[in-house]
């Protein structure tokens, strides 16, 4: 029997590096206890420019652990960060998380489940009625205010949970909806979405356990006018079926 392929992508820059071993370690000690019926490996791909200290712990890494591989984009941003992996990957499934690991790993075969059914994208969600998510006021209600005003209302999307860093596809989203997606910064997962949602993919939110990060680069305040007007322009967009 031939075990299904999983890969498990890390979008890392060089300021994740002092979350990076520790984030492997970890993932690698997970897995190998309990993922024994997937043939999976541990992507490192790694974005952006100064990005040497980085690639030369990625490498220890890898050197460390045969399961953990590295690949390399110059250019920034989570989501070239995540579709380069995509895009390398041979794997039946891919997937990608956050590297602070604010999602319980508990969640991970559900996820990869999910794909294996037959759906095109399991979506860890923090909003479904399942899920316990704890974080701050403030992000909570900017996050709320941007689903359900904006990705809901304004986009149209059905989902509960555009922005967790939790996810895994098949390789028809790979193919067919990465390249339509413009953004490769923080809104890549919301256009995603979007694509998949408009052109009738099937998608399945997964409940999760989830624990806001002490550390994040993403200033959410500052963050909300670039999502605004990428909304606007996803909007206005023609989408060819």
């Amino acid at each position: 029997m031939v075990n299904i392929t999983v890969d498990i992508i890390l979008p890392v820059y060089r300021g994740n590096i002092t979350q990076l071993e520790l984030g492997v370690d970890q993932l690698v000690k997970y897995f190998r206890e309990n993922l024994k019926d997937y043939s999976w490996k541990v992507v490192i791909s790694v974005n952006g420019s100064g990005a040497n200290e980085v690639l030369n712990l990625s490498k220890k890494l890898s050197k460390k652990y045969k399961e953990v591989v590295y690949i390399y984009t110059e250019n920034g941003g989570k989501g070239n960060g995540v579709f380069n992996g995509w895009q390398y990957s041979k794997a039946d499934i891919m997937t990608y998380m956050d590297l602070d690991l604010a999602t319980n790993l508990d969640s991970f075969r559900p996820l990869v489940k999910a794909v294996e059914e037959g759906y095109d994208i399991a979506v860890g969600s923090r909003y479904h009625p399942q899920s316990i998510a704890l974080r701050t006021i403030l992000r909570l209600i900017l996050s709320k205010v941007y689903l359900l005003l904006f990705f809901k209302w304004i986009l149209g999307v059905k989902c509960d949970d555009a922005q967790c860093g939790f996810k895994a596809v098949n390789k028809k989203v790979v193919d067919d909806i990465i390249p339509l997606v413009k953004d490769r910064d923080f809104f890549f997962d919301s256009e995603l979405l979007y694509y998949a949602y408009k052109k009738g993919l099937k998608i399945k939110e997964i409940p999760i356990r989830w624990r806001e990060a002490e550390f994040s680069s993403v200033n959410t305040v500052k963050i909300v006018p670039k999502f605004i007007k990428n909304v606007i322009r996803l909007k206005f967009s023609k989408i060819q079926k």
